[in-house]
């Protein structure tokens, strides 16, 4: 009986290894190669041109308002470029957003995965209890760190396409109001 229960630890600390490894030198390289988010990428990028559409447009707004003569208008400029601002800020996280699909896969599939396992092993060896709870928490939020990029885009898109007709109409009256008045002559 000691001599079976030796084997599956010894099978279980095998298999939990074997996991690490293709974790670190498989999964990993998958996970930080470019190439392979093409999509993300591409989506990121056309909202981030979109926001800085709609920043342009409100800095642009802001100042013609302001250029408005009298002190009317001022209230107004100043809520409109405080839009922009925000709207920047959404571009920098935008950008933070590209700049994290790789190295949250790095870290996912070099670091915490690997940690989780060996953490694991640690655990079906010695049965600390302790170490079961860390490294299951470990590798779960390594998959939940390495997907939460992909998917945020994949549930924006999915947004976008419910409110696709209000979100064009925002954007054709924005272009409408970009576009110089025509002179009747």
């Amino acid at each position: 009986m000691k001599q079976r229960e030796t084997i599956i630890k010894l099978a279980a600390i095998a298999v939990l290894l074997v996991f690490a490894l293709t974790s670190f030198f498989a999964l990993a390289d998958y996970a930080t190669d470019a190439d392979n988010y093409t999509h993300t990428i591409e989506t990121i990028d056309e909202k981030k041109a979109t926001v800085m559409g709609f920043t342009a447009t409100a800095a642009a707004a802001s100042t013609a308002i302001a250029a408005i003569p009298g002190d009317a208008s001022t209230p107004i400029a100043n809520q409109i470029m405080e839009i922009s601002e925000y709207l920047f800020i959404v571009v920098c996280f935008l950008v933070l957003e590209k700049s994290l699909l790789t190295v949250l896969g790095f870290l996912s599939f070099k670091v915490l995965i690997p940690a989780g396992c060996v953490l694991l092993a640690i655990c079906v060896l010695w049965r600390k209890r302790s170490m079961l709870t860390l490294g299951l928490k470990l590798v779960v939020f390594a998959l939940v760190i390495a997907m939460i990029v992909p998917l945020s885009v994949d549930i924006s898109d999915m947004i976008y396409d419910a409110n696709r007709s209000t979100i064009e109409g925002i954007s054709q009256e924005i272009e409408l109001m970009d576009a110089p008045e025509e002179t009747v002559p």
